[in-house]
């Protein structure tokens, strides 16, 4: 990937560190800076949230969003707040209720 905020840069190290499978579900054109969510596909959410909590994010405690969980970084040297939306299942519809199964073939190639 060309063109990385250094705060993905880090979360994404702090990933690979940890041994989390994980891959960017949707705009790698934007991760330089990041204008919405960052959105990716962990293969373990405990693991991925503590490599991502010793990367600067903190997690944001929500209800209702199936194996979402969203992260929040902020970076002092330019003031970009990074969100992160971390899933382990590809699920959609309403509460996540209709799931795909594409996660494991998913992060294999990833």
């Amino acid at each position: 990937m060309t063109g990385l905020h250094p705060l993905l840069a880090s979360a994404f190290a702090a990933l690979d560190e940890d041994g989390v499978t994980w891959a960017v579900l949707r705009g790698e054109d934007d991760l330089a800076a990041p204008q919405g969510d960052v959105d990716l596909l962990v293969g373990n959410a405990r693991r991925a949230g503590g490599a991502l909590e010793r990367a600067g994010f903190r997690r944001l405690r929500t209800w209702g969003h199936g194996t979402h969980r969203f992260y929040l970084g902020f970076d002092v040297q330019d003031g970009t707040w990074i969100k992160l939306d971390v899933v382990t299942e590809l699920a959609f519809g309403p509460y996540q209720a209709f799931g795909t199964r594409a996660e494991g073939p998913l992060l294999a190639r990833a």
